[in-house]
């Protein structure tokens, strides 16, 4: 077969270059890109994901802090249940929307915080958490705050003040006997499906307990 010389022409066979070029243009599948809408559908599902993540880990937080507090004041009471055992005094629980005191009868039998500082000192019960009051199976209506000791000091002839906040008489007594006021205190928040129920019997005995929210 003889080969083409210098400025022979070379003639492909009909066809071939056609397909030739076809071969060349046709883009890879595996080389394609996303398009807009699969990138948004991708993005939507990464923030709803990152949404619930933010969700959990915010409940979860919540949840402790709810759990802490609630055996916190478990252990304040505790504590002060056998202060007053040990002491022979009457201790007296007092709560208010904000705070968690402990009194004592001082020398002019009025009601005064047990401790300036210390671990039975006067507490304030952290936002969001709310707390609900029960004693001898009666609802106690809990006053919004009581003034501080300061305020007490300065206001002490003040007939501005009344009586009742001039006293601020505690709601449960703790005796040097090992007994108490039957009462129960319940720890909330809003958002959580439980609350926490700090119940004492007559004899002294402490329980805590998480009660479920039923819903609906």
């Amino acid at each position: 077969m003889a080969r083409p010389g210098p400025g022979t022409e070379c003639k492909s066979a009909p066809g071939t270059a056609a397909r030739g070029s076809l071969r060349f243009t046709r883009a890879p599948l595996a080389n394609r890109g996303f398009t807009l809408l699969e990138l948004a559908v991708v993005i939507l599902i990464i923030g709803v994901l990152a949404t619930f993540a933010m969700l959990s880990v915010g409940n979860r937080v919540q949840e402790d802090q709810m759990e802490n507090e609630a055996r916190r004041m478990q252990a304040l009471v505790k504590l002060a249940a056998e202060e007053a055992e040990a002491k022979g005094v009457e201790i007296g629980l007092r709560f208010t929307e904000s705070e968690f005191r402990l009194l004592v009868l001082d020398e002019n039998r009025k009601w005064s915080d047990l401790e300036k500082t210390g671990s039975l000192r006067r507490r304030q019960i952290p936002p969001p958490i709310s707390v609900g009051l029960t004693v001898d199976g009666r609802r106690v209506v809990l006053p919004a705050n009581d003034p501080s000791q300061a305020e007490l000091d300065k206001e002490e002839k003040s007939p501005s003040m009344t009586a009742a906040v001039k006293k601020m008489e505690p709601q449960v007594l703790l005796l040097p006997s090992g007994e108490l006021t039957p009462f129960a205190l319940d720890l909330g928040a809003p958002g959580l499906g439980f609350f926490y129920r700090l119940e004492g019997d007559v004899l002294g005995r402490l329980q805590l307990t998480r009660i479920a929210i039923p819903r609906g």
